[in-house]
């Protein structure tokens, strides 16, 4: 059987035949219709461009304000591990200024710079949240220089069994702080056991812990729990330069686990209930801490 083509065709409206003058109407009508259009979007680009000058003088404003009165109040230059912008590599998106929680950064000039420098806690929520790679934490400015120890991955310093963890090691964050710590004793563990019995006075312990702030702590409960015998040294009270900080002032950690005690989940807390939450852990675990002790030196007597 043959093949059979069917052919379909739409039936067409026949177009409504226009005058000359209706012709030129629509043509009217269409040029006023883009124009109008044009306008509109015109518009919306200057309104958008105006607030977005607007804003910007407001955030400079605001920027140059903080900056001022940190001068006046010595407060605009870094104690410690802080964020350092390139310039060149800075777009002004501002988002280290909305993740700063100590606002230490403000936008000046379509760059981010660093405004109430003595708040910085070193976390580095400005450096993670930058989508150019723009900002490094360092220690010391042109101003305030700054020498910092040469150190292991452990916390060892080029001292053999000295080791130093905490804001001196470059850890700013409480958490960060409190880690090193444990990750030291974990390795001075490790180096008395490889090393074997030694000749030592009767008095003698494994471990000195010069402070108990963050680090200190952390290094003591991770000694107590190793069954290491320690000192832990403090010049004045337990929580180092936490306690200095002003009243109701936000502190920034993240969730880690204590030694003897077990999973703190704390992202942000304030001073007072981050200090009731140390003396807890201290009276749950019986950590033992010498106060009012002060440490000028230390010095090395026999091989090591």
């Amino acid at each position: 059987m043959a093949p059979i083509e069917i052919k379909v065709q739409a039936k067409r409206e026949p177009l409504p035949e226009l005058t000359p003058a209706e012709i030129e109407r629509e043509h009217a009508r269409s040029l006023r219709d883009r124009r109008l259009f044009r306008g509109g979007v015109g518009a919306v680009l200057v309104v958008g461009l105006v607030l977005n000058f607007a804003l910007g003088r407001r955030t400079r404003r605001r920027a140059l304000s903080r900056l001022a009165q940190a001068k006046a109040e010595g407060l605009d230059l870094p104690a410690s591990l802080h964020p350092r912008i390139d310039a060149n590599r800075c777009i002004g998106c501002g988002t280290c200024v909305k993740g700063c929680h100590e606002q230490v950064l403000g936008l000046l000039d379509g760059r981010s710079q660093l405004v109430l420098g003595a708040n910085c806690v070193g976390c580095g929520a400005c450096r993670e949240g930058c989508p150019v790679a723009a900002i490094q934490l360092v220690f010391g400015t042109a101003e305030r220089g700054v020498e910092l120890p040469e150190l292991k991955p452990t916390g060892e310093t080029t001292v053999k069994g000295l080791y130093i963890a905490g804001e001196l090691g470059g850890m700013g964050l409480i958490s960060n702080a409190f880690e090193q710590a444990i990750r030291a004793v974990d390795s001075i563990q490790e180096s008395l056991e490889s090393e074997g019995p030694v000749e030592a006075p009767e008095d003698a312990v494994a471990l000195i812990v010069v402070g108990a702030g963050p680090a200190g702590l952390g290094a003591a409960l991770r000694a107590q729990e190793l069954g290491l015998s320690y000192l832990c040294l403090e010049r004045e009270t337990w929580g180092g330069a936490i306690r200095n900080y002003p009243r109701g002032k936000i502190v920034m950690t993240r969730p880690i686990r204590v030694p003897l005690y077990g999973p703190v989940k704390l992202r942000e807390t304030t001073k007072e209930a981050l200090l009731a939450l140390w003396q807890r852990i201290l009276e749950a675990t019986g950590v033992k801490i010498s106060h009012e002790t002060r440490v000028d030196d230390v010095k090395r007597e026999g091989p090591l």
